[in-house]
């Protein structure tokens, strides 16, 4: 299965957003994994589960894989250069999954020296009810030069989430609309970008900040646009649950 580059967010005052952008996947399973490739500079890759070949071809950025069903457990998942096999892993992991969803990230940087290499993070996902008139939103930093950023609605009205460091991902609802959401320097409130979005009542989103606030200090190695951006799943629409 060949994936491609996640659908983004446009930012604030762009005319080109579409809801449409939001990636759904295969979201109807109780207990299923999903990969997501997050590195700016890594290569296209293969991943393998306990040695089974689950995703071919995923692109940097890619945040659309479907959900792959699997007996609760611990596995090995390896990330390997496309078409090269196991024995090639760049990247390997124990990951224990539970009854439930999960979301298998690699975020980091693939070049020599970098402060924040390449690495495999699991997330366990959250599709129960929202609250009524809410959507669910969770936030996963993966952009490698960011520092730790706040995720705001409607002009820094309201938190979503605080003080996100690299790597990490968190929850929080916000009230279904057309929101502008903004991303926020932890330390001194500067918005790093913002965005339009709208959120469904009752649906769940992963947003994923991706890419170099400065794309100036990226490798060689990186992707061609490798400048900030955002990258939405909905990972439950209403009802689904």
């Amino acid at each position: 299965m060949g994936l491609g580059a996640a659908g983004l967010a446009s930012p604030a005052g762009a005319d080109n957003h579409d809801d449409s952008e939001k990636d759904t996947g295969n979201s109807e399973l109780e207990d299923g994994a999903r990969i997501v490739h997050l590195s700016p500079d890594a290569p296209i890759v293969d991943v393998y589960v306990d040695g089974e070949l689950w995703f071919e071809d995923v692109e940097p950025f890619a945040t659309q894989t479907p959900y792959l069903e699997y007996v609760p457990g611990t596995y090995t998942v390896q990330f390997t250069p496309a078409g090269e096999g196991p024995e090639a892993a760049v990247l390997e992991r124990e990951v224990t999954f539970e009854e439930g969803r999960y979301t298998v990230a690699a975020v980091g940087e693939a070049c020599a020296g970098s402060d924040e290499p390449l690495r495999i993070v699991p997330f366990e996902d959250d599709t129960t009810p929202t609250s009524s008139g809410h959507a669910r939103v969770r936030g996963i930093h993966a952009s490698v030069d960011a520092p730790c950023v706040d995720f705001t609605v409607r002009t820094g009205e309201e938190t979503v989430f605080e003080n996100l460091g690299f790597g990490e991902g968190n929850y929080g609802e916000v009230a279904a609309d057309e929101t502008v959401l903004e991303i926020r320097e932890s330390a001194t409130g500067e918005i790093v970008e913002r965005f339009d979005i709208g959120f469904e009542a009752g649906a769940v989103y992963t947003v994923f900040a991706l890419g170099y606030v400065d794309p100036t200090t990226a490798p060689e190695s990186a992707v061609e646009n490798a400048s900030f951006a955002l990258g939405i799943t909905e990972d439950a629409i209403p009802g689904e649950r």
